[in-house]
């Protein structure tokens, strides 16, 4: 029998969970709807993952019986949190679950060690390793590069355009994560001193504001005359029919990515930039004209880089989740 990993990715409406060999081969995935009724937002009440885990631990302990996999034969358990995690293994807080401050590494082996015990009947503790799931995404997109192209990339930038503007930079092979967690928030770059809307985090001018979906919506109907219920795939769709409106929306959202692009290379100096999440999807219209203004913001030495389209979607971050399990396996 071979050993295996568990890669899980914990989205604001499902969970997604992947069962991979010790070599990063998928084997299985399933998806589970993510629990929030211990949630009350209005009171001020915070959850601390009562649900949360327990469901994940649960879906875990139904794969291993399904596949009959032992406890024995689990390596270890990776684990993608939509927040900060630091060094300790605690999430700081996630927004949009409204989870508050807690050790979620050892209250995830506590419970997934108590189910198993239970469902299973064996004493084992499995190792958990949570990360941010914008750095589980960048990771399992490393994999992917290195896979297709069979060549190591040891400095990466990957940028997520979703909802919101997340990311991951991967220095010299590494996550960096910073002191509490926070490194690679790239959509919170200030690429427009003079904007007087208010981004989500509370600042004014975020790259958040113009690179995500929902910042690209913004600028088609502020600036460019589009109307309530257009989508950011409307607009690229549009632009690649040459609908002009729809073509100067597409120029500037490129205009700010650039910038904030920009800035970041400057200061990781990466080999390539991999850009993901759902308006990834619009493809090579984005690269080119990210390339149209990229080397107008970016400190020279660092111009030469690679652009490229995430090729994982949504299985990105249960990859990126059992690669970085894999490599904390003492």
């Amino acid at each position: 029998m071979g050993k295996y990993i568990f890669g899980v990715d914990v989205g604001g409406t499902a969970i997604k969970i992947g069962l991979f060999s010790d070599g990063v081969d998928l084997i299985k995935k399933t998806s589970i709807a993510t629990p929030k009724e211990d949630i009350n937002v209005e009171k001020g009440e915070l959850a601390t993952g009562d649900k949360i885990i327990p469901a994940i631990a649960n879906e875990i302990v139904r794969i291993m019986k399904e596949e009959n996999i032992s406890a024995k034969d689990i390596l270890a358990v990776g684990a993608g949190i939509p927040g900060p995690i630091d060094s300790r293994g605690y999430v700081l807080g996630c927004p949009n679950l409204s989870l508050g401050v807690f050790d979620v590494k050892k209250k995830f082996e506590f419970i997934l060690s108590s189910i198993i015990a239970k469902e299973l009947n064996e004493d084992v503790k499995i190792s958990v390793y949570p990360l941010n799931d914008a750095d589980s995404a960048g990771l399992g997109e490393k994999y992917k590069l290195t896979a297709d192209e069979g060549k190591i990339y040891s400095d990466i930038v990957f940028i997520t355009l979703g909802t919101g503007v997340g990311g991951a930079v991967i220095s010299d092979g590494k996550l960096a994560l910073g002191s509490c967690g926070g490194a690679g928030e790239i959509g919170h770059i200030i690429v427009n001193y003079d904007e007087e809307d208010k981004c989500g985090c509370g600042h004014h001018g975020c790259l958040e504001q113009y690179a995500s979906a929902t910042g690209i919506v913004r600028l088609a109907k502020k600036y460019f005359g589009f109307e309530e219920g257009v989508s950011a795939k409307d607009i690229f769709d549009k632009a690649k029919e040459n609908d002009e409106n729809a073509l100067k929306c597409v120029d500037l959202f490129a205009h700010y990515l650039a910038k904030g692009l920009g800035n970041i290379c400057s200061v990781v100096n990466p080999e390539v930039v991999i850009i993901g999440g759902g308006v990834s999807a619009a493809g090579d219209i984005i690269i080119k004209n990210i390339e149209k203004y990229y080397k107008n913001y970016v400190f020279p030495p660092c111009a030469n880089v690679k652009f490229s389209i995430a090729k994982l979607g949504n299985d990105a971050g249960i990859y990126g989740a059992a690669c970085y399990a894999s490599d904390n396996i003492v």
